[in-house]
């Protein structure tokens, strides 16, 4: 183990610092493997952290720079694409569905909650908001409305922020219509 170390100090000590400008780890990571193929001793910076074309792999590349190995961040970073492209879909249905229910006057306020808010109680009270503004569109009442929210899953704060929707959104919501325990 001493032997590396010292073999790892000597390559370090020699290597020869490229200024190459890098807009990826990716590219980094090909940079240092095209040095290696000819037989480079270089060390590049990337993102504070040097990177040696003689120690350093795909691998140890990224536990440097993100602090996990390559296959460890492509499975994050796709999960990560995979989850939004999941929220971009039910941001896209909350959009349209608000499209069907609420006044063409108020949809670019909608579309610009909708963006917003999505985050907010992972968008639970946009859907029961547009539940509840889709079943007035058909005509129900509002007290058979009201039923969506007597539910021990609906807490207080997302009853609060459906009612707020309902409030700026709903067409058919007057002075005269108040859900139960709808905040004046």
């Amino acid at each position: 183990m001493a032997d590396f170390k010292k073999i790892e100090d000597k390559i370090k000590k020699f290597a020869v610092k490229d200024d190459a400008f890098i807009w990826n780890l990716d590219e980094a990571v090909r940079y240092l493997e095209n040095a290696l193929i000819n037989k480079k001793n270089i060390y590049i910076t990337f993102s504070g952290k040097e990177l040696y074309s003689l120690l350093d792999d795909r691998n140890s590349c990224y536990e440097k720079v993100t602090g996990e190995p390559y296959e460890q961040f492509e499975m994050g970073l796709k999960k990560e694409m995979n989850d939004f492209a999941i929220k971009k879909m039910k941001i896209d249905g909350w959009v349209a569905r608000g499209k069907e229910v609420i006044a063409h006057s108020e949809y670019e306020n909608w579309v610009d909650y909708v963006y917003e808010n999505a985050d907010v109680c992972n968008g639970n009270q946009i859907e029961n908001a547009l539940k509840a503004m889709e079943k007035l569109a058909k005509g129900s009442s509002f007290e058979d409305v009201s039923k969506l929210f007597d539910n021990d899953n609906y807490g207080g704060a997302n009853f609060a922020l459906a009612m707020n929707i309902l409030k700026d959104f709903c067409p058919s919501l007057d002075e005269s219509s108040r859900f139960k325990g709808m905040p004046a």
